[in-house]
């Protein structure tokens, strides 16, 4: 191999690299706001990104605090037996959730809606 092949095979795998970062970590501009339901009822709708963090205390059929920080969002504590809602982290990207079963509680990182064809059947 001459030099120049190494040179273009290095710059072609470090683009790739960049670019699958980019995909899979990239930043969650298409957030609008995060809703927050208790019992399958809207608790709330806060826009996004937060300038400051923000705490919810919800205390309706146990007690968690929801924390967003700009476009993080994540459950810092929980009164359920096993702390998966608190153990998952934070989320940022548009559609997760984080769930709180035994309280029922659910956090969503709702987005821009983007009405195209995402696939056809026949």
């Amino acid at each position: 191999m001459k030099r120049l092949d190494i040179i273009l095979i290095t710059f072609y795998i470090t683009i790739s690299i960049v670019i699958g970062f980019t995909l899979i970590w990239g930043p969650a501009s298409a957030a609008e706001f995060i809703e927050v339901k208790v019992d399958n009822e809207v608790y709330g709708r806060y826009t996004v990104p937060m300038n400051e963090p923000m705490e919810i205390t919800l205390d309706k059929l146990g007690h968690n605090i929801v924390v967003i920080d700009g476009y993080q969002v994540y459950i810092k504590e929980a009164d359920c037996p096993d702390q998966l809602c608190v153990r998952r982290g934070a989320i940022e990207k548009t559609g997760t959730m984080l769930v709180c079963l035994p309280n029922k509680v659910t956090v969503e990182i709702i987005g821009k809606r983007d009405d195209g064809v995402d696939i056809l059947s026949y």
